[in-house]
C-alpha cells in the first residue's frame, strides 16, 4: 500500500462518473470528533482534458464540510488522488458541525453543534439558528466519494 503524506491545505482530485474531475482541499484534524480529518469539498468539476488551475477550484462555491479518512481513500481504496497544496485563506474560519444523539427518531432532541478543535454545546431541538450547519459524524471514504458523485448523503437524518 503507497503511502502519503498529509498536509493542511492538499488538494485532491475526484473522479466522477461522466468523466469529470471535481475537488477537496483537506483542512485540518478535528480533536472534537476522534481526531478526524476535515475536508471542504468544492462544485468545481473540470473535463478530463481541460487544464487544471487550482485558482479555479479555490474560487468555486464550497458545497459542504465533512469528517473522513483521507489517507485510505487515497492508498486502501485509491478514489481520490493528492494533486497539490495551497495554503489556507488568511482569514480561514473552522467549519460548524452539527449531530444527535438519537437513533431511528423522526424528530430528535438531543442535538448538538460545535466548531472544529471546540467543545460540542448540546442544543435539543434543532433550530433555525444551526440549519445550515454541517452535518457531524466521521464518514467512510466510500460514502463520502457516493457523496460526492450524487450529492446526496445516504445515511439518515432526523430533524
Amino acid at each position: 500500500m503507497k503511502r502519503i503524506k498529509l498536509e493542511v491545505g492538499d488538494i485532491f482530485e475526484v473522479s466522477l462518473p461522466n468523466k469529470m474531475y471535481t475537488y477537496f482541499q483537506y483542512v485540518g484534524d478535528d480533536s472534537t470528533l476522534m481526531n478526524s480529518n476535515v475536508i471542504r469539498v468544492f462544485e468545481y468539476q473540470k473535463e478530463e482534458n481541460e487544464k487544471l488551475v487550482f485558482d479555479n477550484i479555490l474560487k468555486s462555491k464550497i458545497l459542504y464540510y465533512t469528517h473522513c479518512m483521507v489517507k485510505i481513500g487515497a492508498t486502501k481504496y485509491n478514489i481520490w488522488k493528492k494533486i497539490g497544496n495551497v495554503s489556507l485563506e488568511i482569514n480561514y474560519n473552522p467549519p460548524f458541525f452539527r449531530e444527535h444523539g438519537d437513533s431511528g427518531v423522526k424528530k430528535s432532541y438531543t442535538w448538538y453543534v460545535w466548531q472544529v478543535n471546540n467543545q460540542t454545546v448540546r442544543i435539543g431541538e434543532l433550530t433555525n439558528e444551526y440549519i445550515n450547519y454541517n452535518r457531524g459524524g466521521v464518514f467512510h471514504p466510500l460514502d463520502v466519494k457516493e457523496w460526492i458523485e450524487t450529492g446526496k448523503n445516504r445515511f439518515y437524518l432526523p430533524e
